[in-house]
């Protein structure tokens, strides 16, 4: 699983077809897109006391 991060779909689009296709080995590729980031970090304080 690879995490892309780039400033339109346009740039990410030539990305993948330029990179990732002519990966070798690489018989198909599947895309999520995210539009909003509910959450950025995993961790949370727990308080023990």
């Amino acid at each position: 699983m690879l995490k892309i991060i780039a400033k339109d779909i346009n740039s990410y689009n030539e990305f993948a077809v330029s990179v990732i296709s002519n990966l070798p080995n690489i018989g198909q590729y599947h895309s999520s897109i995210v539009l909003h980031e509910v959450k950025k970090s995993t961790k949370f304080k727990i308080d023990l006391e």
